[in-house]
């Protein structure tokens, strides 16, 4: 498993993290509320966990106003989560040597905030500094501590090479008010060059709408196809961010690049394709990884099917019979709002389902309804036969309206309507 890692507060964050599949995790994301102003109070630093089932390592990702892309290098057990790898170096270096004070018990009087920046990030000498931060305590009167920071060429004994570590000796140098009485210690910072273990590979599928707005490159036969902005790249998550690896960015001696092979098209404005990685370590090539992508874009959303318009004296779409008999003659009416995100509207059929009254072997009514299929296909965007319902009975009763995409999607709306005697009656002389 990676690290979960996001975003600031006020962005839209981004959280990648390699799970196992089957297990449940739980997120956690604590408040962002800062000092209780009104105008800064989601400034303040947040944290997210994840949590594994019982037994398991919590994780956590952490940002904030002051260190937006820094992770946690060490969990409350003082294990590391996120190592120190290659270009971490830069945020670790001191340029030039700096000092701050303490007073005699080791409580930190005052320290240059570009320094404090750096030393928190891996640990410096002062008052109750735990095991993690080490300790300076002194008889009598305040105490300087100068740090200085040099990287070695050579350690243990053997040159470092360009696949080797880099080491940063920092030596802190603590002097007394009283007698300028000194003692110091060495800290090693060790950064080591990142391997195939610390390679994350974009998710095995990627599938994206195809009405969705998403960066897009030039792929086979010059058809845009989704850039990897929009599919993920292999990443390296280190102590300070997640590094994407680009193929025009080496991270270290690490590389990625892609070829996208031909597209399948699978219907209007859908298709998917091969998005084939190759990811080289030059300091180990022989652990070189060549993983496919599958990559779809397509239409995966059902037409937008609105509502019947109808008078608003009436309750619901009305039709009035004919002169001549109880039943109406009308045209299927469209419903409103009829679209689709990007495959366009591949058919529509409508079907009438009527209630009608039942009676018993007297010709009284019994009060049950008989529910049945009057008329079924019909197509209000056909020709004239095709959107004409005939002879509908009075009563009150169903459109079934199937609307369908070109690429299959359906989705079924029902709405109610009624036929209704609004005819005059028919004079008919006999002599």
């Amino acid at each position: 498993m990676s690290q979960l890692y996001g975003g600031q507060g006020d962005t839209d964050p981004v959280i990648r993290v390699r799970l196992t599949a089957g297990v449940a995790y739980t997120l956690l994301t604590t408040s962002t509320r800062g000092d209780g102003n009104a105008t800064t109070a989601d400034q303040g630093d947040y944290q997210w966990l994840i949590f594994p089932p019982a037994g398991g390592r919590v994780f956590s990702g952490r940002s904030g106003t002051a260190s937006a892309n820094e992770y946690p290098k060490f969990d409350e057990d003082f294990q590391e989560i996120n190592p120190l790898i290659c270009d971490d170096i830069d945020y670790l270096k001191l340029p030039a040597n700096k000092c701050y004070t303490t007073d005699r018990d080791g409580k930190v009087l005052s320290m240059p905030s570009d320094l404090l920046t750096v030393l928190k990030r891996t640990g410096y000498p002062h008052f109750e500094g735990g095991r993690f931060n080490g300790w300076v305590s002194d008889n009598c009167g305040d105490i300087t501590i100068c740090v200085s920071d040099v990287e070695l060429d050579h350690f243990d004994g053997h040159y470092l090479g360009e696949c080797d570590y880099r080491v940063i000796k920092r030596t802190f140098i603590a002097r007394d008010e009283c007698s300028g009485l000194s003692d110091y210690c060495d800290q090693y910072l060790y950064i080591r060059q990142p391997t195939m273990e610390d390679v994350v590979l974009p998710h095995y599928t990627a599938y994206l709408e195809c009405g969705q707005s998403f960066p897009t490159i030039a792929g086979p036969g010059g058809k845009q196809v989704p850039s990897p902005e929009a599919t993920g790249y292999p990443f390296v998550v280190s102590a300070f961010g997640h590094h994407d690896l680009r193929p025009d960015v080496p991270y270290c001696h690490l590389t990625a690049t892609f070829t996208d092979k031909s597209l399948t098209n699978v219907c209007t404005a859908s298709f998917y394709f091969i998005r084939e990685w190759t990811v080289v370590d030059w300091c180990n090539p022989g652990r070189t990884i060549i993983y496919n992508q599958l990559i779809k874009v397509g239409d995966f959303t059902a037409p937008t099917v609105g509502e019947l318009a109808y008078d608003p004296w009436d309750c619901m779409p009305t039709y009035s019979t004919g002169p001549f008999d109880c039943k109406a003659t009308f045209i299927v009416p469209v419903p409103q709002g009829l679209a689709d995100n990007c495959s366009g509207i591949g058919s529509i059929s409508v079907d009438i389902i009527t209630f009608l009254p039942e009676y018993d072997d007297h010709g009284f009514l019994t009060g049950e309804y008989y529910e049945g299929v009057f008329a079924a296909g019909l197509n209000p965007l056909g020709g004239a036969n095709a959107k004409t319902a005939r002879n509908v009975p009075k009563g009150v009763h169903l459109f079934k309206y199937t609307v369908e995409d070109g690429c299959k999607n359906k989705v079924v709306k029902y709405y109610w309507f009624q036929v209704v005697d609004r005819s005059a009656p028919v004079a008919v002389m006999t002599s």
